[in-house]
């Protein structure tokens, strides 16, 4: 594991001691990104050894050193589409909360455990909010989260089952934030974005280190993650090829009957925003700016059942059970 030369805005590019407090930019704001000595990086962290680890932590020598707080996250399936020969789709559903929010939150946490940080706080949407109640509850770390009003149910179910302190909110205008509680919200959390970048190196590796044409990923701040990783893999000499063009799509109405296409073709639930993807992937193979054996990443950045009220009223199912259901029989002893 590699120590931190500084703290770099993402931003003006100003830079910040590795000692400092990690939040944002203290003169624009910005997001603070995590800065190497590659130099030193080029002589430890090699392709080859990387084999010696799982998960998200095999690419520990290019994370920062923290011992690691792992509930076997990362290196999600990376599977071929039926339809589409040249589309991957990458299901970070299989992540320990649900979602790729996981492999930020458990380096996040780490670090504020190995700083002995008390209580966590959070200001985001129902993944980013889970995952912080999930690690935060293994770290034995208080979590308050503030959650939008029309959160999905699942979210709100996980940060209540793990223990965390839930709050609802209009927006993060309406965040009360108190003196010793350390905010781990996309933008303030630079440790957070380097669990992110895993989800660069894991792409690159599944494709034979070689980059594919294009990637559409989730919005926010896994955007800047996954192109820091391209960057370090650039300069460690890891990968080969032109970056790939980059498709931030957010999920919104009309994802439904992709959903129950992918489900029944693909055999993968998608979350509204991974659905929303898949249907610009075919628009734009449509008007020809992606072509059919165009090798591209698709990350589905949650699990479907993260979003199951949501998809049950685009899809129209009744929300109650039947008040009755046939019964085959009952085995009893003899």
């Amino acid at each position: 594991m590699p120590s931190i030369s500084s703290f770099e805005c993402s931003r003006c590019h100003h830079r910040v001691s590795a000692e400092a407090q990690r939040t944002a930019c203290p003169l624009c704001g910005g997001l603070l990104l995590i800065r190497y000595d590659m130099d030193e990086l080029k002589r430890s962290a090699r392709r080859e050894t990387l084999f010696s680890e799982a998960g998200k932590w095999r690419y520990s020598r290019v994370l920062p050193d923290i011992f690691p707080l792992s509930l076997g996250e990362g290196w999600t399936p990376m599977r071929r589409s039926q339809r589409y020969p040249a589309l991957f789709i990458k299901d970070e559903g299989a992540n320990p909360s649900g979602s790729f929010e996981a492999r930020g939150m458990a380096l996040a946490v780490a670090a504020a455990k190995r700083d002995g940080v008390q209580q966590l706080s959070i200001a985001e949407d129902g993944d980013a909010g889970s995952a912080l109640a999930l690690y935060a509850a293994v770290a034995g770390i208080r979590a308050h989260i503030f959650l939008p009003q029309d959160v999905e149910i699942a979210s709100h179910l996980q940060c209540v089952a793990f223990g965390a302190e839930v709050s609802f909110v209009k927006g993060p205008k309406d965040v009360q934030a108190r003196e010793g509680w350390f905010d781990v919200s996309a933008g303030w959390e630079p440790y957070r974005l380097e669990g992110l970048k895993t989800m660069g190196f894991e792409l690159v590796e599944q494709m034979g280190w070689e980059y594919p044409e294009a990637v559409f990923c989730p919005t926010g701040v896994a955007v800047p993650a996954i192109w820091k990783a391209f960057e370090e893999m650039e300069q460690l000499g890891w990968v080969a090829g032109r970056r790939p063009r980059m498709y931030v799509i957010s999920g919104s109405n009309g994802f439904e009957d992709v959903i129950a296409e992918c489900g029944g073709r693909e055999g993968i639930l998608l979350s509204p925003e991974g659905a929303m993807a898949t249907g610009a992937y075919e628009a734009l193979l449509a008007t020809g700016e992606l072509k059919a054996d165009d090798k591209v990443v698709l990350f589905n950045p949650a699990t479907g059942l993260k979003y199951a009220d949501k998809t049950a009223r685009g899809l129209r199912l009744g929300a109650s059970l039947p008040s009755s259901l046939p019964v085959g029989g009952i085995i009893t002893p003899q």
